[in-house]
């Protein structure tokens, strides 16, 4: 319908759902195809902001296509194209995307200077929730070089932030980064309550995906604390 009337905005919306439903199916051609009609519209329309999603899309595709030199061409243009733009909020989220693929390739130096870059910027937002954004990212990267007392700072920032604007969605998956941390410094007995509590509030929300994780926590917590049986279960 879009494209009959002619309405190219909205048209670009359409092509890059299509790309984000294909990739998170598997269908990778046709979400770069539907990834390089969306870069093809933002271009005719000389919008270079609207450029930065389907680059990093593409990139992403690639990615999974097991080609990560060429998506990192792609996240290093995407990330052009937002300095040129100056808007804190478009580049502090590219700063995380791109961030992402550089922490997947092992490179946690530049990845960690980009997220702490992200999180000074989201900073001068007016949304107090942009920052969470940085947070998240930020404190996985942090487990990931095991400086845990400073990943912990990062995620109960995160988790305050949330629980002051009354996100129930967010808080949940915050307990459960900080119960997966208490895990990470050998401290099971403090994963256990909070991952049976977000096992039943995931459950309730009907979050598949979420309750099998927190499952996953528990029996990890379960495991380390010397019971077997009630891991297996």
């Amino acid at each position: 319908i879009h494209a009959k009337t002619g309405n190219e905005s909205a048209l670009w919306f359409d092509w890059m759902s299509l790309g984000d439903a294909n990739l998170r199916q598997g269908n990778l051609k046709d979400a770069m195809e539907s990834y390089q009609q969306a870069l093809a519209i933002s271009r005719k329309q000389e919008s270079k902001i609207n450029e930065v999603f389907p680059l990093q899309g593409i990139g992403s595709t690639l990615m999974r296509q097991g080609d990560p030199r060429g998506a990192r061409q792609f996240y290093e243009k995407s990330l052009e194209v937002c300095r040129a733009e100056k808007d804190p909020e478009s580049l502090s989220v590219c700063l995380i995307n791109v961030a992402g693929m550089l922490a997947d390739q092992g490179d946690l130096p530049r990845a960690e200077g980009l997220l702490q870059e992200s999180l000074e910027l989201s900073k001068k937002t007016e949304r107090k929730e942009v920052v969470t954004w940085s947070l998240e990212p930020l404190a996985d990267l942090l487990v990931k070089k095991s400086q845990l007392s400073e990943a912990r700072a990062k995620y109960e920032q995160k988790l305050s932030i949330h629980t002051q604007f009354g996100e129930a969605n967010h808080v949940v998956w915050d307990r459960l980064n900080l119960a997966n941390l208490s895990l990470e410094e050998g401290r099971p007995a403090e994963a256990e309550a909070p991952a049976r509590a977000a096992v039943e509030v995931l459950r309730k929300q009907k979050s598949i995906y979420g309750e099998a994780k927190a499952h996953i926590l528990l029996a990890r917590a379960l495991l380390m604390e010397g019971k077997p049986k009630e891991a297996t279960t």
